[in-house]
C-alpha cells in the first residue's frame, strides 16, 4: 500500500502523529515524514529538505538527529541572549593611558657601618699618627668600598697628598705588573717593559720622592716590598719626616688575612665584620 492511500490521523501530540491506512495499520514511511517534517519546520528548513531527509532517514535516525537540533537550537538562543546581556554591563576595569616611568634615585652612599670605619681611618691619617693602615676581614664584607671612600675623600681634599693611586693587587698578581699600573695611575711613562723590578722601584721612589703620596693596596694577598712600589717606610725615614718635614707617604692596604697585615708592618689594623 502506498502512503498516498493513507489518511493524517490529527488531534494528538506530533509525536503521536500517525498515518493510518483504511485498514487501520500505521505506516513507518509516514510517520518518519512527519517526525523529519516537524523537526524542520522548527528550524527553519524548507518542504523540499524534509521531503528529502523523510525518505533518507529511518524512523529512530529521525528521532535522534531531531533531538540534537532542538538542543542545538536552544543552546544557540542561550549564548544569544547571554551575549546580548554582556554587551548592557558595565565594565569591571578600563585601561587607561600608561604613566611615565619614574626613575627612583640611587644613592650612592656606602652603608652606615662602612661610613664609620672610613671616618675613623680618615682621621686617623689626617692625625699623622702612623703610615701603614692595615684592612682586613673576610670576602665581602665591604673592604673595596671603604678603599674606595678613602680614594674619592682624598681626591676632593688635596690638602695632605698630592697624589693618590688605587690599585688592586689580588691573588698571585705580579709585582712587576702593580708597577706599572702605578706608572700608569701617575702618568709616569718612563718605566720600559724589559726593565726588571728593581729598576721600575727606583725610578718609582724618584718620581714620588718629593710629593706627599697616599697608596691603596686592595686584595693583596701576600707580603709586598713596599720600597719596590715607590714607598719607603722605616722607622728612620719616619723620624726624619716628622723632624724634617719630608714629604710623606701613607699605604692603606686591605686584605683577608691578619697576618698579611703584620707582615706588611701596618702601624693600625682595623677588622671589618
Amino acid at each position: 500500500m502506498s502512503h498516498g492511500d493513507c489518511e493524517l490521523v490529527t488531534g494528538v501530540d506530533w509525536k503521536e502523529r500517525r498515518w493510518r491506512s483504511p485498514s487501520g495499520r500505521r505506516s513507518r514511511l509516514g510517520l518518519a515524514r512527519v517526525s523529519s517534517c516537524n523537526c524542520f519546520n522548527q528550524t527553519g528548513g524548507t518542504s523540499s529538505q524534509t521531503q528529502q531527509a523523510g525518505d533518507q532517514v529511518s524512523i529512530g535516525e529521525s528521532s535522534n538527529f531531531c533531538s540534537i537540533i532542538r538542543r542545538v537550537a536552544k543552546k544557540l538562543g542561550e549564548a544569544t541572549e547571554l551575549t546580548s546581556r554582556a554587551g548592557a554591563l558595565d565594565p569591571i576595569a578600563t585601561v587607561g593611558p600608561l604613566k611615565p616611568t619614574v626613575m627612583l634615585p640611587i644613592s650612592h652612599r656606602p652603608p652606615v657601618g662602612i661610613e664609620s670605619y672610613v671616618e675613623g681611618i680618615v682621621s686617623y691619617i689626617d692625625g699623622g699618627e702612623g703610615n701603614i693602615i692595615g684592612i682586613y676581614g673576610m670576602g665581602g664584607v665591604g673592604k673595596t668600598t671603604m678603599s674606595k671612600r678613602i680614594q674619592q675623600h682624598y681626591h676632593l681634599n688635596h690638602a695632605i697628598f698630592v697624589r693618590v693611586i688605587w690599585v688592586v693587587a689580588s691573588k698571585d698578581c705580579q709585582l712587576k705588573k702593580l708597577q706599572i699600573d702605578i706608572a700608569k695611575s701617575l702618568n709616569l711613562h718612563t718605566l720600559e717593559e724589559n726593565d726588571d723590578e728593581q729598576t721600575c722601584g727606583v725610578k718609582l721612589c724618584s718620581f714620588l720622592k718629593n710629593r706627599n703620596c697616599l697608596l691603596l693596596l686592595d686584595d693583596i694577598w701576600e707580603r709586598l716590598d713596599l720600597q719596590l712600589l715607590g714607598m719607603t717606610h722605616s722607622a728612620t725615614e719616619r723620624g726624619q719626616q716628622q723632624q724634617q718635614k719630608q714629604p710623606r707617604k701613607v699605604v692603606v692596604l686591605t686584605t683577608r688575612s691578619e697576618t698579611v697585615c703584620a707582615q706588611m708592618k701596618a702601624e693600625k689594623k682595623i677588622k671589618v665584620r
